[in-house]
């Protein structure tokens, strides 16, 4: 019986989200979704190795992020042609 204050509202049931798959992305993938809404005219002064170099270093950060703790490298800002060939070493 349905109370007279409140109209019968029927409420869709929440559909999970899909599971989490193990499956590597493909090399790129990052650097293909980091740049793909960023306007031509505003990457086109920069050099396409520069550019992956520098999707490369984020990458790679963010693999090493862990929650609460910074991952902020001295490495990478002061020598990035370096930091981009160890990527585990901070």
């Amino acid at each position: 019986m349905a109370s007279k204050n409140k109209p019968d509202v029927k409420v869709a049931a929440k559909s999970k989200p899909p599971k989490a798959t193990k499956e590597k992305p493909h090399a790129g993938l990052f650097e293909d979704l980091l740049f793909a809404r960023a306007p031509e005219e505003d990457l086109a002064d920069y050099d396409a190795g520069a550019l992956t170099a520098s999707a490369k270093l984020a990458e790679n950060a963010l693999a090493r992020f862990k929650s609460g703790q910074p991952v902020m490298s001295a490495k990478a800002i002061l020598y990035p042609a370096i930091a981009a060939r160890s990527p585990s070493s901070p």
